[in-house]
Order: C-alpha cells, then structure tokens, then sequence
C-alpha cells in the first residue's frame, strides 16, 4: 500500500479543523487562580502578551483579592470597598515598583526625576500630598508646587498665618467609612497673648489643594503649646508640649464633633506630678497610651494603657475608658508607627509597633525596635496585655524617623545621619520574623555638602529633600525612585 492511498483514506475534515490548544484555552478560573500566585509586576508584563490576558487582568475580583492579600507596603484603610479594580492595580504596581529598588532588594537604590524648586523662603515643614502636590511651610507662610507643572514647578501661596504659625502639620488618616482624609492643623499667634489652634480639611483638586475650615479654639495664656498631632479612624490627639501630668492633650471625637477626654491614671500612678516621656498612638479599634515614669529607684517604668476608640458619655462629657493595662521595664518608645492590627474571631487583637528605644530624649543615638502586643479579651474587670520586644539596630536619636507602613507588618522608611547623609531601610516579616534591611548612605551631589530628608511617601518612592552646598544657600529638591520596566 502506498504512503498516498493510506494519506487518502485519513479523514479531512479532521486534519482542516485540528488547532493547537494552548494556555490561553483554559477556562478562565484556572487562569485567575494562576494569576494570583504571580509577582505584581509579573501581571503588567503578562497583560502585554495578548488581549485575551489583557482582557482577563481587567477581572475586578482579581485585583481585589490581590490588594487584601499581598503583603507589601500599601495604604491600610479599607480602600477594597471604596475604590475601583484600576485604582487598586496603580496603587499595587506602585509599591511593587518601589519595593524591586528598596532594600534589600536593591542595596543602592537609584532616583530619577531629581528635580530643584525655587524656593520663597526656606521651609522647616514639607508634606508630599497624593504625589502630585508638595506643601511647604514656615512660621510665616506656606506655599505649595504642582509637581506635574513643566519645565519647573513653581511656587503658589496656600496659607499665612494671621501674626505666626507655632504648628504647621498634615495628617491623613481613614475614616469609619474606609475614605482616606487629610487635614492640616495649625497653632497660630494672633495677639501677644492669643494662641489658636486650627482644624482644616485638605483636599486636593486639578488646580492645586484646597483648605476647608472645620473647626477652631483658643488656647489658654498658660498652654505650652503643640507638640505632634495623632489621628485615628475617629479620634485626634494633639499632644502638648509639657510632661506635666495636669496638662492633658486636646482629644476631638469627629463621629460625634465634640471634645473627648483620656482616663485619669491608675491609683498607684497619681503621686507622679510629670512624665519621663508620653506617647499616643491610634489603632483601629485602640487608643493606646503609653506613660514613663521614673521610680524611686532611677530606672524607668513605662505604663501601657488600652482604650476603645468608642468613648462613653460621663457627666455630659465623652470620656475613654480603660479596657487593657501592662507594665514595662526600661522601655520608651517614641516615633511610633502601627505596622499591623489584626482581631481575630476570638476576640484577641494582634497589635505590631515600630518606632525609635530610647533611653534619654536627648541622646545623639537611638534603637529601631518593633513591639508586638497581644491584647487578650476582656472577661471581668481588664483585660492583660502581653509583648514582645525586637531590635533591629541604631539610628540616630535627635532627627525624627519617616516611616510608611503596611498592615502586614512591613514598613518601609528613610533617616538623616549626623553627617549629613541619607539612609533607606525597610521592615519585613519573613516565616514569622520581623527582618531589618538598610541602605548604603545616599552620597551627596556634586557641589553639596549635606542633605537631609523632609518628607516621605514610601508608597510612591517619592523624597522631598533639603540640600546645602557649599556657599550655605539652602535648596529643596524632589526625588522619584527609578522605576523598573519588565
């Protein structure tokens, strides 16, 4: 028999319609599933390959399951129900990116887009707002630049002060409701003896942010003054500039626009006229207080108090209550940033800290730890807190640490060395362990002879930086981390 005759008797119509099968031909929850286990930046390359993946990476879902489960540094508000499928891909790319040039990944990490802006009088406050706009402010005015303005961006008035500003701070937080708010507040002189406190909305439009008023007070003749600002999905906490225990901080609830106030101390704690050291720290559910006394021993005894965030009506006035308390030894934490909270169907909550140990407040020199606490649920009377300390390493102890966090204990920050320097460092949690990563010291540019960081989003890459050459004249540039292309 003839190869030809045996070709002849194979059907056609099988040999016309046979097509190869291939990735694409899976159903289309194998392909998702798939798609979940891939790196981020992984997806962008896969999205370019043909339309039917393109298509598939436009899946919703996809997008939202990624966001609760990656864990990287990313806003920690519950963005999942508030924003769109898009919005949540451009938010993760973005720390992915950041994260493939951060420590450790990338031991020298590279800038692009390093950028001078004219200056209208040097600032002591910069904010990088929504990685377009960069606020800067002094006691005597504040302007802001629209980073996007080609060739350079240049300087428009935002806000002056009445006489002088003795506070000038941003802050953003997410709200009850999962919408992520930025609000600025201020201390302003408006007499010899007439201080204000200014509570503002900040939004940011096309044409450049926009202030809205919401509330205002005067502070009395006697008041030191404001120290830091502290927010929360419903509370805000200015801390005063006084250890005097009689001085408390101003607590304004926004659920219910009225003043609030903090428990007193325990019994055994009220014979103490001042602090070592006070800090305030918000958490989701928590108000956490931490208060150093020093003993008649000379050592350091610090008092960690836990508070619903929902105060309750005493006497026609909203007061904390105390639901947690510990004690403990030596420590004092200040900087403090929450890098993970997590209540379980138990009713225990996980609570991860990071800030800078120090052991005096004026020491050149300080420690990055993490403190993990684990608050146990209440059965009669308070509930018991237990902890545990990690140390990564010294930094310096004057300069404040600025420090993005993500709610799978991981963090990614920047601080200024005494030598004029600037240093990368992220927190990791690897197999259970938290895991400390820096940088090599950022060299300065040709003609500087120092620079330091002023303001940080480690969600974008992006650093305000404040420079000095070598005639002493101040300059203020912007950094963009270089992104990485796959």
């Amino acid at each position: 028999m003839s190869v030809l005759s045996t070709l002849s008797d194979f059907p056609m119509t099988r040999m016309r319609f046979a097509r190869r099968t291939g990735i694409q031909d899976m159903p289309q929850e194998i392909l998702l599933m798939i798609c979940a286990c891939l790196p981020l930046l992984d997806l962008v390359s896969l999205s370019q390959v043909s339309r039917v993946f393109w298509l598939l990476l436009q899946d919703e879902y996809l997008w939202k399951a990624l966001y609760r489960t990656t864990k990287i540094v990313r806003p920690a508000g519950p963005l999942v129900a508030e924003h769109s499928a898009w919005r949540l891909r451009c938010i993760l790319i973005s720390c992915a990116n950041v994260k493939e040039n951060w420590p450790p990944l990338a031991k020298k990490p590279e800038f692009t887009k390093k950028y001078t802006v004219p200056l209208i009088d040097p600032p002591e406050y910069c904010y990088l707002l929504d990685g377009r706009w960069l606020i800067a402010a002094n006691s005597s005015i504040g302007y802001y630049y629209d980073l996007h303005e080609q060739p350079k961006p240049q300087p428009v008035l935002f806000y002056r002060p009445h006489l002088m500003a003795l506070f000038f701070r941003c802050v953003t937080a997410t709200n009850i409701h999962g919408h992520t708010l930025t609000f600025l507040v201020t201390e302003t002189q408006l007499g010899k003896c007439v201080r204000r406190v200014n509570i503002s909305r900040l939004s940011a439009f096309a044409i450049g942010p926009y202030v809205e008023p919401l509330m205002h007070y005067d502070l009395p003749q006697n008041y030191p003054g404001i120290a830091d600002v502290v927010i929360g999905a419903r509370l805000m906490i200015l801390k005063p500039k006084s250890n005097y225990i009689h001085i408390q901080p101003t607590v304004y609830d926004f659920k219910d626009l009225r003043p609030c106030k903090l428990p007193p101390l325990p019994t055994e704690y009220r014979q103490h006229t001042t602090f070592y050291h006070a800090e305030y720290v918000m958490t989701k559910s928590y108000v956490l207080l931490f208060y150093t006394f020093t003993k008649a021993s000379r050592t350091l005894e610090t008092l960690v108090l836990a508070c619903p965030t929902t105060p309750e009506l005493q006497k026609n006035e909203s007061v904390l209550q105390v639901s947690h308390r510990a004690v403990v030894d030596g420590l004092v934490l200040a900087n403090i940033r929450v890098m993970c909270d997590d209540t379980c169907e138990s009713g225990t909550t996980r609570i991860t800290l990071v800030g800078k140990k120090v052991t005096n407040c004026r020491a050149p020199d300080a420690g990055l730890m993490a403190l993990r606490l684990t608050l146990h649920p209440v059965i009669s009377g308070e509930g018991s807190i237990a902890y545990e300390c990690i140390d990564f390493g010294i930094i310096p102890g004057r300069d404040a640490v600025l420090l993005e966090t993500g709610p799978d204990e991981c963090g990614r920050g920047v601080y200024n060395t005494p030598s004029g320097h600037i240093v990368l460092f992220s927190i990791e949690a690897e197999n259970g362990r938290l895991r400390w990563h820096k940088s090599d010291e950022l060299s300065c540019g040709p003609g500087l002879v120092r620079h330091s960081a002023m303001a940080f989003d480690g969600y974008r890459g992006m650093l305000c930086v404040k420079t000095v050459n070598t005639a002493r004249n101040v300059g203020l540039e912007v950094w963009t981390i270089t992104k990485t292309t796959k």
